[in-house]
């Protein structure tokens, strides 16, 4: 194979050649050339190479202008690593072997009818067009060159790419628009689309429709948008985003560049600016706070003392750790079934036969209990290690396979094969799935609430439900576990934030006491909630084989299988009607609320306390349920949880519990710190221990070191999550220096001047439960024509009491939030009818990224606020930012309110949640209608 970036591999999972052959050194291949009016590239160039070129010369060559327009489409391509190595020749060869990739580098090809020059072996040399590139035979032939033509000022053109985040994904849609002009009488029009279905490339019927008519009349451009609504024919391919959609975009797009090149005086002020895309400036942002010295260094903003170590790559984590002699490599085979299929038959031979595979194992091979939550922890329920017959969710581990290395371990686990019995129903994959059946054996009841009294000033009534579904946990390092024998016990390496567990859960599946189990953990590539039960699941598998084999057994799971066997934040859906007076002041309310947990329920969230939040709950009627899908284990994550014409932020302050007045402190704070009301008048038109430790010591931090958690030095730990690790850590080291200063005290009473200062506060005996307060006022941006938004400005006021080092809880504080971002805008899991998740990777699922972060990001600390009872005065501050990240789409739906209104003046300005607010969300539910189009 002829090979460049290699770039495809993140796409295309193909099998790997024998053979590859570099050509990034063939001069041919890399260099330009301008001759006249042709623009000769190199075909092996690579995307930033390109980019460089094409700004360049659009600068010297009035012919050669729309060059720029290409650079910048470019950029949009991936991502800056990626088009450092890629090449227009490999983008070109990937839409050849794969019609359906929306390739952003085909589309501008094609669009400004560039010639593509084609070499085979005897050195013969052919010149065609992008979309007879994608028919021809390429065997024993090469792409040698990409030929461009000057266009003159009778020329306008744009191009778009519309993705479903600000960069680095593949498009929702794409186009590239060429028109050639007389005045304004269409000559000739080149009217590209990328996204719509394999076969499509040109618009056809519209081109013809155009040619010889002034697009910029009404009646031409109705008469337009209705021909090419006629001849968009999106496919479906889940998980993409649906036909409805993507056609509505296509047509919005053509809509725009027309605005766009429209002339002076043609467009209505009221329309001008949707013939523009958003465009975004750096990020800025205020961090505010006020470092309180009473505890030096405790209070100080001290960067992270790992920050250095992990961002160059040198902290070690798990799958750092060098393989020991006799390493072998274990890896999950997973149910391809539908969920309650019963497995039947479970043959291994053919991953057996394999050179280097060593063993599977099945449920017929442990020991013990086939459970990664045994009987002794407090969790209430058994979850399977191994499938022990019923298929519970797609995907469900049902054995390992044991290898020689890694990659032949997950190569095995697919040759494993499975007979399964037809299950008797279709799966239930969500809540409104078992609502619907009425299966009350998976509906438990939680909790009532009920009110203390009943309003009778109801003006306004409203019904509705709110749904929101799945995350991910995505730490940059995935599940997995290194387990070593010694020699009279087994030594666990988990990434995890719960060490007891995985003791726990090795000793049962191995029916070996928990004192010939040791745990370490350094640290963790992130957690989020995700390392609290899950890893026990990885790191009882890993121990079963090293067990069995009394061999080293490290165990990785690829993302893919990450995201598919692992259970993610737990999904809510709520049915609610609610009676409020003119002001907006709640009378009456009575909702229901239900907690997806999978086929799990050890980590069923507390709904009650997050629903009732800071307001006023006396009128509220509710009960909470959790409910139980065919999905996988659903666990903890990083918390969170218009109708009547009155400000949003009105209605919450009417209806907030007089209980609370730190909150009404920050709340007017925050409307002169955060310049609300001339903004909204504008729109309507790991540290914190060793800093603990150099203070009660009295000692530099320098003295301080941190060493790996290590089961046999701290036994019987809790998990790490719900915010509480800071506290108990800093607890922790606090009364380990009060014992050390107390066993010092004899020698320091008879020295003089001691280094170590013999004063020490008082502290608290434990944590104890305290509220913690924060404001949010978030303002956006969003294009109605294709749905897409900017966070223009986040103002955050976090009560954060005292802090123990402000720059770490700004990074706490700004991760959250963007987390929660994430949550509501881009991060979407979708299902296939089978039960299989189909956004398992970066391909498809969408985090977000540096572009998509608040532009102007300010966060204030407020000062002199401690907290009486928190260890040395300070707050909980990992999980509490997220909640207040659902301003994010709140604002969404205000700005979209304004659309639906003029689109339709019928329909309610409000528009329910069902899932995250995607960029196909809030375009379709904007209303918009091409026959609205106008000049």
């Amino acid at each position: 194979m002829l090979l460049a970036g290699n770039t495809s591999k993140g796409i295309y999972r193909t099998p790997a050649p024998d053979i590859y052959i570099d050509v990034t050194s063939v001069d041919e291949l890399t260099t330009y050339s301008l001759n006249g009016n042709s623009l000769v590239l190199g075909a092996n160039l690579t995307l930033t190479k390109i980019m460089d070129i094409f700004t360049s010369i659009s600068q010297e060559n009035v012919n050669f202008a729309y060059l720029s327009s290409i650079a910048k489409h470019i950029d949009l391509v991936a991502n800056v690593p990626v088009r450092n190595i890629g090449t227009i020749a490999g983008n070109l060869m990937i839409k050849y072997n794969h019609n359906e990739f929306q390739s952003d580098i085909f589309l501008l090809l094609e669009t400004y009818d560039a010639t593509i020059v084609l070499v085979d072996i005897q050195g013969n040399e052919i010149g065609i067009g992008p979309r007879e590139f994608l028919n021809i035979d390429m065997d024993k032939r090469l792409i040698k060159n990409i030929v461009f033509s000057g266009l003159d000022s009778s020329y306008k053109y744009l191009s778009y790419k519309i993705m479903a985040r600000a960069q680095s994904t593949r498009a929702v849609v794409n186009a590239g628009f060429l028109l050639q002009f007389s005045g304004t009488t269409v000559q000739s029009a080149r009217i590209v689309y990328g996204a719509i279905n394999p076969e499509f490339v040109h618009a056809t019927n519209t081109e013809t429709y155009l040619v010889g008519k002034n697009l910029f009349d009404n009646n031409v451009l109705s008469q337009a948008l209705d021909v090419l609504d006629g001849e968009l024919i999106p496919d479906y391919v889940p998980p993409d985003p649906t036909p409805e959609y993507r056609k509505s975009l296509a047509i919005s797009l053509f809509y725009k560049f027309v605005l766009n090149i429209a002339p002076d005086g043609v467009v209505s002020n009221r329309n001008k600016s949707g013939g523009s895309l958003l465009v975004r400036p750096v990020s800025r942002g205020i961090q505010q706070f006020s470092p309180d010295i009473e505890y030096s260094p405790v209070g100080e903003p001290i960067v992270k003392v790992e920050a250095l170590t992990q961002t160059s790559g040198q902290a070690e984590y798990i799958d750092d750790i060098p393989d020991f002699p006799n390493q072998l490599y274990a890896s999950f085979v997973t149910a391809k079934a539908v969920p309650n299929s019963v497995i039947v038959q479970i043959d291994a031979t053919r991953a057996l036969a394999l050179e280097g595979v060593v063993a599977f194992y099945g449920v017929n091979d442990i020991p013990g209990e086939n459970s990664f939550i045994p009987t002794g922890t407090w969790l209430s329920m058994h979850e399977e290690l191994f499938c022990s017959g019923i298929v519970k969710y797609y995907d469900q581990p049902i054995g390992i396979v044991v290898a020689d290395n890694n990659r032949l371990a997950e190569q095995a686990a697919d040759l494993v094969d499975v007979i399964y019995s037809t299950p008797v129903r279709r799966p239930y994959l969500n809540i409104k799935d078992v609502l619907d059946a009425n299966d009350q054996t998976r509906i438990h009841h939680l909790q009532t609430v009920v009110p203390k009294s009943k309003g009778t000033d109801i003006k306004h009534v409203i019904k509705g439900t709110f749904d929101i579904g799945w995350q991910y946990h995505f730490h940059m390092e995935v599940q997995c576990a290194n387990v070593v024998p010694t020699e009279d016990t087994l030594d666990l390496y988990p990434a995890t934030q719960w060490m007891d567990l995985n003791q726990q859960a090795a000793s049962a599946a191995l029916n070996i006491p928990m004192h010939k189990i040791n745990v370490y953990v350094r640290r963790l590539g992130g957690g989020f909630g995700g390392k609290i039960t899950r890893p026990a699941l990885v790191s009882t598998a890993a121990a079963l084989a090293a067990h069995k084999l009394n061999r080293p057994v490290k165990m990785w799971m690829p993302l893919q299988k990450n995201m598919s066997v692992i259970g993610k934040r737990i999904p809510l859906w709520m049915q609610y009607e609610v009676g409020v007076n003119d002001q907006g002041v709640i009378q009456y309310l009575e909702a229901d609320l239900y907690s997806d947990v999978g086929v799990g329920g050890n980590e069923t969230p507390s709904v009650t306390a997050l629903f009732e939040n800071c307001y006023n709950t006396s009128t509220w009627s509710f009960s909470t349920y959790s409910v139980n899908t065919d999905t996988h284990a659903n666990c903890s994550a990083r918390a969170p949880a218009a109708s009547i014409n009155v400000d949003a932020s009105d209605v919450k302050l009417a209806n907030m519990d007089q209980g609370y007045p730190l909150i009404e402190e920050f709340w007017d704070d925050m409307q002169t710190w955060g310049d609300i009301s001339a903004r909204k008048a504008d729109i309507e038109t790991y540290n914190q221990a060793i800093q603990v430790c150099a203070y009660k010591l009295g000692i530099e931090m320098e003295m301080v070191s941190v060493r790996p958690s290590y089961n046999v030095a701290t036994p019987n730990s809790n998990p790490s999550g719900g915010s509480a690790t800071s506290e108990g850590v800093c607890l922790g080291v606090i009364q380990a220096c009060d014992v050390l200063l107390e066993r010092m005290k004899g020698i320091r009473e008879k020295m003089v001047n001691p280094t170590w200062a013999d004063s020490s506060t008082d502290a608290p005996s434990a944590p104890l439960q305290y509220k913690i307060y924060g404001l949010c006022a978030t303002e956006v941006e969003v294009d109605i024509l294709t749905g897409q938004h900017q966070i223009l400005r986040v103002d955050i006021i976090e009560d954060t009491g005292e802090s123990m080092n402000p720059l770490i809880d700004i990074g706490q504080c700004e991760g959250a939030f963007v987390m929660g971002i994430g949550y509501y805008t881009t991060e979407e899991i979708i299902f296939n009818e089978d039960g299989q998740i189909l956004t398992n990777r970066t391909w498809n699922y969408l985090p977000p990224g540096a572009k998509d972060i608040p532009i102007n990001f300010n966060i204030k600390f407020p000062s002199n606020n401690p907290n009486p009872i928190g260890i040395l005065k300070s707050k909980a501050i990992a999980e509490p930012p997220v909640c207040m990240s659902c301003s994010v789409p709140l604002a969404i739906r205000n700005a979209v309110s304004y659309a639906r209104q003029e689109a339709d003046s019928t329909q309610p300005k409000w528009y329910p949640f069902t899932g995250p607010s995607t960029v196909e969300n809030t375009h379709l539910n904007s209303l918009n209608n091409y026959k609205q189009y106008v000049l």
